[in-house]
């Protein structure tokens, strides 16, 4: 009988094919393994992918409802703006123009605050010198413009915090 060191060839072979049967099975299981887990890995990321997308098209969702009801807001404030100047001329007249005498200083100060500096410096006097009057009419124009402004950043800061709560709102999975 043919031997290697000592060892039968017949039981070499019968040894050897016995290891590389186990090893043929820890290979297959590992293989198996590695495929349930990717499989596990591509089911895990198709769900979350859904979830990703229904998220964006819940977002665009709040995004287009807040803006819709803030531009529905927003025309109407701005329409009664409008409306309000056209009263300028009916509570302020001609003749009221004529009678009030305002400065130009005011209107500096009131630019000024408007845009948050402070006034130019020097003397009121310096300042009214060579400066058209502004008319009674011209302040309550630029008052009604102003507090129109000031509703529409109102109406836009409620849209904010609107869609800011709706944002937030995180619908359970």
């Amino acid at each position: 009988m043919l031997q290697v060191g000592g060892i039968p060839i017949l039981t070499l072979v019968k040894y050897g094919s016995l290891v590389l049967l186990a090893l043929g099975i820890v290979w297959k299981i590992q293989d198996f393994g590695y495929d349930r887990a990717w499989s596990k890995h591509e089911e895990i990321m198709a769900q979350l992918e859904a979830e990703h997308n229904d998220e964006v098209l819940r977002l665009q969702s709040v995004n287009r409802n807040v803006e819709i009801r803030y531009m529905d807001r927003i025309r109407v404030v701005e329409k009664a703006g409008e409306e309000r100047i056209k009263y300028v001329t009916k509570y302020i007249t001609k003749e009221d123009d004529d009678r009030c005498d305002i400065s130009p200083s005011f209107v500096e100060l009131h630019d000024a605050a408007a845009q948050d500096r402070m006034p130019e410096p020097g003397a009121p006097g310096e300042f009214d010198a060579g400066t058209t009057q502004p008319q009674l009419s011209d302040v309550g124009r630029t008052v009604v413009t102003n507090y129109s402004t000031c509703h529409a950043i109102r109406e836009q800061l409620k849209a904010l915090q609107e869609w800011a709560r709706e944002i937030g709102n995180v619908p359970n999975t």
